[in-house]
């Protein structure tokens, strides 16, 4: 009986992962100003996995970090 096509195996996430998060946390860093420890790993691994640019994981990661802090209430204003 003859086999289909050949699966194609996935890139292996142990090898290009800490290269990978290190560049995103970089990105993180110097375009928002958020240190990459304030993301959650899982959050950081389901960028990866969906094969997010560092750019545009950075991007995402900000979103994320602001959507889940509360804003800073401004002082109020002395009259």
């Amino acid at each position: 009986m003859p086999r289909g096509r050949k699966a194609v195996l996935p890139r292996t996430l142990e090898s290009d992962y800490p290269a990978w998060k290190g560049a995103a946390g970089r990105e993180l860093k110097d375009q928002h100003g958020i240190d990459a420890t304030a993301i959650a790993e899982r959050i950081w691994m389901q960028f990866y996995v969906r094969r997010l640019n560092p750019k545009d994981a950075a991007d995402q990661a900000e979103m994320v970090y602001r959507s889940t802090r509360p804003t800073v209430p401004s002082s109020p204003k002395k009259q």
